[in-house]
């Protein structure tokens, strides 16, 4: 699918509370579906709006450097007994599994980045008992690229 915005200036971008259905390894890069989409902030030079307001449907582009995904680790935790959480550590082709089964959802919170690095708080809800778990990946990419094709002003932060 070919995206009228491919945009690589995180300043202006948000996934925060965004939920991602789907994700794959391809052509060195770790991509996600975002169904509802993500933030563009009112400053960006092509939001019209004056508001933070949702994109369509999207997908992040994560370049990873290793082009394989050898250096993409995820931990999920889970929660035994307060204050007591098990951390259990994932290559990506096994989370890559879990998140895309039907109804399984990676919801971002935070991004933290240092140079190449990044390490990303998330949820993964899942249709169980337990509906979420709190969730880590860590990533080394060399760029990042948020695509989409129009806004949704009636969708606003």
């Amino acid at each position: 699918m070919e995206f009228l915005h491919n945009e690589k200036h995180e300043e202006y971008l948000s996934l925060h509370d965004c939920r991602a259905d789907r994700v794959e390894l391809k052509d060195g890069m770790l991509r996600f579906w975002f169904p509802e989409g993500f933030w563009v902030l009112s400053s960006h030079p092509e939001n019209p709006t004056g508001k933070t307001v949702r994109t369509d449907a999207a997908r992040v582009d994560y370049v990873l450097r290793d082009q394989r995904g050898d250096d993409v680790s995820v931990d999920i935790f889970t929660r035994l007994k307060f204050p007591v959480s098990l951390r259990k550590t994932y290559d990506l082709p096994p989370f890559m599994e879990m998140l895309n089964r039907p109804r399984w959802e990676l919801e971002f919170l935070y991004q933290y980045r240092d140079y190449w690095n990044r390490i990303i708080e998330c949820w993964l809800w899942m249709p169980k008992r337990i509906r979420h778990k709190e969730c880590q990946l860590k990533l080394d990419v060399s760029e990042v690229i948020y695509r989409w094709n129009s806004l949704r002003p009636e969708e606003e932060w």
